[in-house]
C-alpha cells in the first residue's frame, strides 16, 4: 500500500452535520428548475398522466444513484464519488474521473442563467445576465464563510421553496378541472407507452441531483448511516411532492394550454398576484438557488479532497478561517461566472459535458460490481447489507436503467458534439495520467468507517 506524499493528506473530518440538515441540503439540491421548467415539455409528451410519470421518475432516479447509496453507506465517501472511484477501480480511473469531474461544473452557468430569466419575468428591467452574476457571486460568498453558515441558509430556503411548491398544489387542488379524474380519457397517456417512458426519461433528470451530496461525507457525523438515509428520505419527499405538482400542472388548464410551458403559466392563472408573486420567488428562483448553494460546497469538497492526493498542486487544499476551501469555490466561481460576463453559449458547452459526465457514471457503476468483494467487512456492517447475490441483480438494474437514459440522451447530440466531448476527455485524461506520478495515496479499513 502506498504512503501519503504529505500530512496534508491525512483523514480530516469535520462531521458538523446530521441527518435534517443533510436532508435540507439534499432537497435544495434536487428541486431546481427542472420542477418549474420541464413539465410542459412531458405534458407534451404523455398529457395529463404527467403527475404519474413525474413519480416513476423519482423512483427511476433513486434506482440510477443506487450504487452510490450502497457505496456511501459502506464506505466513508470523503471525497464524494472520487473517493467511490478511488478506493474501489484503483488511482489511475480516480484521477481520469477528476480531472472530468473538474469540468463539468460549466453547467452551473446556465443554471445561473436561467436564475436571471426568472428574475426577469419578475422585473423586465433586469439584465438576465447581470442577475446571473449577481446570483452566482451571492452563493459563493455565502459558501465562503463555511458549512455551517451554508447549512443554515439552506435551511431556510428550502423551507419555503417546500411551502412554495405546497400552495401551488393545494391551490391547484381546489381549481381541478372536470376530466382531471377521467383516466380513460385521450388526454391521459396521450403519447401513448412511448411517450409515457420519453416523458419519465425526461423528468428523471431532475431527480438525481441529491447524489451530489456524497461530496460533502467529510462533513457528515455517522455518514454511512446518515448519508444514505438523507439519500432515501430526500426521495420519498420529492416523489409525493414532485407527482403531486405534476398532477396539479397537468389536470388545472386543457392540455394544449400547458404542453410546452413551464408551471409558472399554471400558477398565473389560479394564484391570486400576490400569492403568485411568492411563488416566484420562492418558488423557481429559490429552487434554483438551493441548487447553487448545495452545488458550491460538495464539488469544493470532491476537488479538495483529491487535491490532498496530489492531483493538484497540494497548497490548493487550504482552508481559509472558517474551514472553507476557499480556492476550489473560487474556481467553482469562475467556471460558472466567466461564460455569463463573455456571453458564451452555456447550452452548447453543457450539451458537450453530457457524455463526459456520463462515462463518469460508467465508470463508478463498474466499482460498484467489486464492493461486496473488495470489503467485505465493511459491506456486512452496512445499514443497507443485502445477501451479495441479490445485490449483484440490484446492481444490474441499476446499470440497465443508466445504460438506458444515457442512450436516450445521447440520441439527440449531433456528431460535432460527440467529436468535442471525447476530444475533451482524452486531454483531460491524459493530464491526469501524467499527473499520477505526484500522487499518493493510503488509507486503512479504519478511515474508511
Amino acid at each position: 500500500m502506498e504512503t501519503l506524499a504529505t500530512p496534508a493528506a491525512t483523514v480530516q473530518r469535520r462531521e458538523q452535520l446530521g441527518l435534517f440538515p443533510l436532508v435540507t441540503i439534499a432537497l435544495g439540491m434536487v428541486i431546481g428548475s427542472g420542477v418549474v421548467g420541464l413539465i410542459g415539455p412531458s405534458v407534451a409528451l404523455t398529457g395529463r398522466s404527467v403527475g404519474l410519470a413525474y413519480a416513476a421518475a423519482v423512483v427511476l432516479g433513486l434506482v440510477t444513484i443506487l450504487p452510490g447509496v450502497f457505496i456511501a453507506s459502506t464506505i466513508r465517501v470523503q471525497g464524494g464519488e472520487y473517493r467511490m472511484v478511488q478506493v474501489l477501480m484503483g488511482k489511475h480511473l480516480s484521477g481520469i474521473y477528476i480531472w472530468n469531474f473538474m469540468i463539468t461544473h460549466v453547467a452551473l452557468s446556465m443554471t445561473g442563467l436561467i436564475m436571471g430569466n426568472y428574475v426577469q419575468s419578475i422585473i423586465p428591467s433586469v439584465n438576465v445576465s447581470v442577475a446571473a452574476l449577481i446570483a452566482v457571486t451571492i452563493f459563493y460568498v455565502i459558501n465562503i464563510f463555511g458549512i455551517s453558515v451554508m447549512s443554515k441558509v439552506q435551511n431556510v430556503m428550502v423551507l419555503f421553496l417546500v411551502a412554495a411548491l405546497l400552495i401551488f398544489v393545494l391551490w391547484g387542488l381546489a381549481n381541478l378541472s372536470d376530466s382531471a379524474f377521467a383516466f380513460s380519457s385521450s388526454d391521459y397517456f396521450s403519447g401513448g407507452f412511448t411517450g409515457f417512458i420519453s416523458a419519465m426519461v425526461l423528468l428523471s433528470s431532475s431527480t438525481t441531483s441529491h447524489q451530489l451530496l456524497f461530496g460533502l461525507g467529510g462533513d457528515v457525523r455517522q455518514a454511512r448511516n446518515n448519508m444514505p438515509r438523507a439519500i432515501i428520505i430526500t426521495s420519498a419527499i420529492i416523489l409525493f411532492l414532485y407527482g403531486a405538482v405534476g398532477f396539479v400542472a397537468a389536470n388545472v388548464l386543457p392540455v394544449e394550454e400547458v404542453a410546452g410551458k413551464t408551471l409558472t403559466v399554471v400558477a398565473q392563472r389560479i394564484l391570486p398576484f400576490p400569492v403568485f408573486i411568492f411563488f416566484m420567488i420562492a418558488g423557481p428562483i429559490l429552487a434554483i438557488s438551493t441548487t447553487f448553494n448545495g452545488i458550491f460546497p460538495s464539488v469544493a469538497r470532491t476537488m479538495q479532497e483529491a487535491c490532498k492526493h496530489g492531483w493538484f498542486p497540494v497548497r490548493m487544499a487550504a482552508e481559509n478561517r472558517f474551514g472553507a476551501p476557499y480556492w476550489f469555490l473560487t474556481i467553482i466561481y469562475l467556471v460558472a461566472a466567466v461564460p455569463i460576463i463573455l456571453g458564451f453559449s452555456v447550452a452548447a458547452e453543457a450539451n458537450t459535458m453530457l457524455l463526459v459526465i456520463n462515462i463518469n457514471k460508467i465508470i463508478l457503476l463498474i466499482g460498484a460490481f467489486k464492493l461486496p468483494k473488495k470489503y467485505p467487512q465493511l459491506w456486512e456492517m452496512s445499514i443497507l447489507h443485502i445477501p451479495n447475490w441479490l445485490y449483484y441483480c440490484v446492481i444490474a438494474v441499476c446499470s440497465l436503467c443508466q445504460l438506458l437514459i444515457i442512450y436516450n440522451s445521447m440520441a439527440n447530440l449531433n456528431i460535432n458534439i460527440v467529436i468535442v466531448s471525447l476530444g475533451v476527455m482524452v486531454v483531460l485524461s491524459i493530464c491526469a495520467l501524467l499527473r499520477v506520478k505526484y500522487v499518493r495515496t493510503s488509507f486503512t479499513i479504519e478511515e474508511l468507517k
